[in-house]
């Protein structure tokens, strides 16, 4: 029997495997806390400048520093408070998330090795612990240079423990509920959003706000002392009985009993899985083939749009002007029946449509922002809303497309390169945000600008819907009859579907949330 046959039989979404999956998936709405840290943390409170005998209530004209800076609300503390990011030095405050989002690019690639070559549990109770441990060394903080370096370590272990969440539950359920799983983690972290806000409201010392982020690591202990290594990596690594062991453990804390007859695992297909890793193609093979050149760079540059505007309307959306509480509440909790969108219209106009139009509509929102004159905060909190719906859609529609579009034996690796760009756009967005301080509304036409651009762009990619996914990189060389392509894509619709729920499950993601 393979795992996937075991599953079938000892329960693909029993007891055990609820409580493993709703304890994972609640814990993406503390991912959410730490991705948008900085919103509320590195918020600027009211404040007055200090210069000479004068006491201004902005900063001098061309950035010339004041004496010294007094906050005289209590409205709430921040690291800008705390160590006077204002004025010249504003734009410290931004560059935290910057390098928060550089950690967790390099998170992505380093816990993505550990946990392939060591395994998962390790990597789930580790980073669990160094989350919070970072986070509460950052309270303590004696400076603005150690408390931005602790951020950084900090988005590395918290990309490690998203991503091998995602990777993890997706390797103990069954194959039919790995769709619902892609819908449950972006929609939780969506739900982190509005909860932070919440959470925001009432500690209002940043201090006691990051003290609340650092709570997870109990989860460590849950982790390290109750669940298992995962059955489909051990296989994978060739350790087959212990696999058995696992699956069997299943079985009994799904049913109460050992199964009727003992797992047994065909050993040749560990085997056959080590040997057909040696023959992949490296990444290098999604640049070679001319079009596969195409589609990766042009899925570089869209993934890289998609994040970095994602961020941009989620953490810019205390800085427009009505309660920063409200906004950026709203902005989470609009993305949940966006992901719910996004299957609706992947199945009523195809891949590419979708794609294009909801980038499109958050490119002319964008716009829309900045030709709005002053003293609109409510319409202003509206529009971004709208294009933060048509950002989440596209988003979530990209790990669908590009899953895709790619053939089997390089997918993880074109995938893993499109993530990559995807972050580097996570690094950009609070830059784009601090050039919007100081020139209003500036950074919303750049937003603007680069999704309308990046809807032209994805016009050149291909429709996948009721497609067959290419098995390799031959068969991008075959000339595509429409015909067959109909009878097939019909043909294969539901086997495609449930294919791309093992496949997205085993993608090592964030956003993605989804947005993931």
């Amino acid at each position: 029997m393979d795992i996937d046959e075991v599953y079938k039989d000892i329960g693909e979404f029993g007891p055990f495997q609820q409580k493993i999956f709703w304890s994972l998936s609640l814990m993406q709405i503390f991912c959410a806390f730490h991705n948008i840290h900085n919103v509320y943390i590195g918020a600027e409170p009211s404040f007055k400048c200090i210069h000479g005998d004068k006491i201004l209530n902005s900063c001098l004209k061309n950035n010339v520093p004041c004496d010294r800076y007094a906050f005289p609300g209590d409205d709430f503390s921040s690291i800008v408070s705390e160590w006077n990011l204002i004025c010249d030095q504003g734009y410290k405050a931004d560059l935290v998330q910057s390098f928060y989002m550089a950690g967790f690019l390099i998170g992505s690639f380093l816990f993505g090795f550990i946990a392939d070559s060591y395994g998962r549990r390790c990597v789930l109770y580790s980073t669990a612990f160094g989350v919070s441990l970072m986070t509460i060394l950052s309270v303590m903080a004696p400076s603005y240079t150690v408390y931005v370096t602790l951020r950084c370590v900090t988005g590395m272990l918290s990309a490690g423990f998203g991503m091998v969440s995602f990777t993890y539950t997706s390797e103990v359920i069954g194959q039919s509920k790995r769709g619902f799983m892609a819908i449950t983690f972006p929609v939780m972290f969506a739900v982190g959003i509005a909860m932070y806000s919440l959470i925001a409201w009432f500690f209002r010392d940043w201090r006691y706000l990051a003290l609340v982020t650092a709570t997870p690591g109990v989860v460590g202990f849950y982790f390290y002392c109750s669940v298992p290594e995962s059955p489909r990596w051990l296989f994978s690594q060739g350790r087959v009985p212990e696999a058995e062991t696992v699956l069997e453990t299943i079985a009994l804390k799904n049913r109460g009993h050992a199964p009727n007859k003992a797992v047994q695992l065909r050993e040749s297909s560990a085997e056959d899985v080590g040997h057909t890793k040696q023959k992949q193609p490296g990444i290098m093979a999604a640049f070679k083939h001319p079009e596969l050149r195409r589609r990766t760079l042009n899925n570089m540059y869209t993934w890289f749009v998609n994040c970095c505007v994602y961020y941009g309307l989620t953490i810019g959306a205390g800085n427009l002007g009505s309660d920063m509480y409200i906004s950026v509440a709203l902005s989470g909790l609009i993305e949940i029946p966006a992901y719910f969108a996004t299957w609706l219209f992947l199945d009523r106009i195809g891949r590419r449509p979708s794609f294009t139009w909801t980038m499109m509509v958050a490119a002319v929102v964008c716009m829309s922002i900045m030709a709005l004159p002053d003293g609109y905060p409510n319409i202003r909190t509206a529009l971004a809303l709208c294009g933060k719906i048509g950002i989440s859609v596209s988003f979530c529609i990209a790990w669908v497309y590009a899953a895709e579009m790619y053939p089997t034996n390089i997918r993880n690796k074109a995938m893993s390169v499109c993530n990559m760009t995807a972050r580097l756009g996570g690094i950009f967005s609070p830059l784009i945000l601090a050039v919007g301080r100081s020139h209003p509304s500036l950074d919303f036409l750049v937003f603007g600008a680069m999704t309308f651009l990046a809807a032209l762009v994805s016009m050149r990619l291909p429709e996948t819907a009721n497609v067959p996914m290419p098995e390799t990189i031959d068969d991008l060389d075959r000339p595509r009859s429409s015909e067959r392509e109909t009878i097939l894509g019909a043909a294969i619709t539901e086997d495609k579907l449930k294919l791309l729920e093992g496949e997205i499950g085993a993608l090592e993601y964030e956003d993605a949330e989804v947005h993931t």
